[in-house]
This record gives C-alpha cells, structure tokens and sequence, in this order.
C-alpha cells in the first residue's frame, strides 16, 4: 500500500485517539469534581449538624443560668433584704456602743452581699445581658472586678461601636466573662484590660492581664471547661480565638470575627460560610 494512502488512516487515528483521550481526562475531572463536591456537601452538612447541636448545648446552659439568676433574685435576695430590715430593728435596741458597732458591721457587710448577689444575678441572665448591650454589660462587670481595688481594670473601644445581634453578643460577653473571671482566680494580675475593636467590617475582642501567665502548650492538659467553653462559642460566631501567653509575660485572650457573623441569626449555616 502507498505510504500516501496510510496517511489518511494515521491522521484520522491520531484524532480518534486525542479524542478518546480527551474523553478519559474530562471524564475523570468531572469525576473528581463529583467526588469534592459530595465531600464538600457531606462535610456541610456535618458543621450544620455540629453547630446546631453546640448551638442547643449553649442554649441549655444560657437556660439553667437565667432559672439560677431567678432563683438568686427571688430568694436569696429577698432573704438579704429581710436579714438586713431585722439588723435594722435591732439596731433600735442596742445601747452598748459596742453592739452598735457590731451591728453597722453586719449591716454593712449585708449590703455588700446584696450588691454582689445582684451581680451574680445579673451575669448570670442572658436576657439581662442582651438588653444592656456589649460594651455596657463588660463596663458593669470590669467596674465590679474593680470594686476592692485589687484591679486597675479598663475597657477600650477602637472604632465605631455597631450593635450586633443579641445573641451573637452573648456569646462574645460570656467569652469575655470567662477570660476576666480566669485573670481574676488565676493570673494574679494587678491590671486587667478589655479591648473592642470595630474595623469596618471585623469586630475583635482582646483580654489581657499582667499576671504570671502560663505554658500554653499546657492547655489541652487541663482540667475544667472554661477553655472549651470559649473555644465553642467562638467556634459559633465562626470566629479566630487565640490565647498568646508565657510564664511571667501575662496572658492575652484573643477572638475575632467579621461583622456578617454577628448580624445574622444563629445558627450560622456552613453553606454561608466562605472557603
């Protein structure tokens, strides 16, 4: 056969050829592309699944906190306001000066405890909390740390404050709560700073003490779920929670997040999320 009429028949096998191989590598991509996008749907659905039960685990301890915040204010503070009515009758009865001075004693340091229960109340109840607002509710609380003038405690706001939603500032403030209620029984601190940041469109929080610090690599080992606890709540704002300490350098509580997750409602969909 002429080399001429082989020509035809090796071209048209070099089309075929490149065709079929075309086919096998488009075939294979769409293949893979299947397969990541079935992945990336089976992961989705697993965050959603993930976060709606944190979400409901979260709601149920805001739960048992407001039915004890009630409990607080309706009975032990009532028992307070009794306590200190009958200190004031009394009172009325005393002629020693030294059981009037006992007695302004005990009054003074019923009030004192009324003031703390309050407190305690208050912190304790997320509807309470949502009301006052972010910056307020962490003010009252740095105010109250602050209050034997063990702490200098001060609150900076960078930016233009932005009301987030209610919930979404819940979770932040109980971040906050537990980061200065570590500083204040663990860190031996002297100063406690809280610092709010709002960037345009991320919103930053940082806790910092000039304690003693610690090992963070020590973190995973320890005991309580305090850590967890601020770990899950950022983790629902689909934020970055950092803690940067060392022995002796203090200990700084770091969360950030942009403002779109703290104006939608919980919970945050993973579909929403960006990769």
């Amino acid at each position: 056969m002429p080399t001429s009429s082989l020509i035809p028949f090796f071209i048209a096998f070099t089309v075929l050829l490149a065709l079929l191989v075309l086919f096998i590598v488009s075939f294979l991509i769409i293949q893979k592309q299947k397969q990541n996008a079935y992945q990336a749907d089976k992961e989705r659905m697993l965050f959603d699944h993930q976060n709606k039960l944190l979400l409901a685990r979260i709601e149920e301890q805001e739960r048992t906190m407001d039915e004890i915040s009630r409990e607080i204010h309706d009975h032990i503070g009532q028992m307070l306001s009794f306590a200190k009515m009958n200190m004031f009758s009394i009172s009325a009865h005393a002629t020693v000066a030294a059981q009037k001075e006992t007695i302004e004693t005990v009054q003074s340091l019923l009030a004192q405890l009324m003031i703390d229960v309050q407190n305690i109340s208050h912190n304790l109840n997320g509807e309470f909390i949502r009301k006052r607002g972010l910056i307020t509710i962490i003010d009252d609380e740095l105010k109250y740390i602050n209050a034997p003038d063990r702490f200098v405690c001060s609150l900076v706001v960078n930016g233009d404050a932005v009301s987030f939603e209610p919930q979404s500032e819940l979770l932040i403030y109980r971040i906050a709560q537990e980061a200065m209620h570590n500083a204040t029984k663990h860190s031996r601190a002297s100063a406690l700073t809280v610092t709010l940041t709002y960037d345009g469109d991320i919103f930053a929080m940082e806790v910092s003490d000039n304690g003693v610090g610690f090992q963070t690599e020590s973190l995973p080992e320890m005991k309580g779920i305090g850590f967890l606890n601020m770990v899950q709540r950022a983790n629902l704002l689909n934020g970055t929670f950092a803690i940067d300490s060392a022995p002796g350098n203090g200990c700084r509580i770091l969360f950030s997040t942009s403002y779109q997750n703290l104006l939608r409602s919980l919970p945050i969909a993973a579909s929403d999320i960006k990769e």
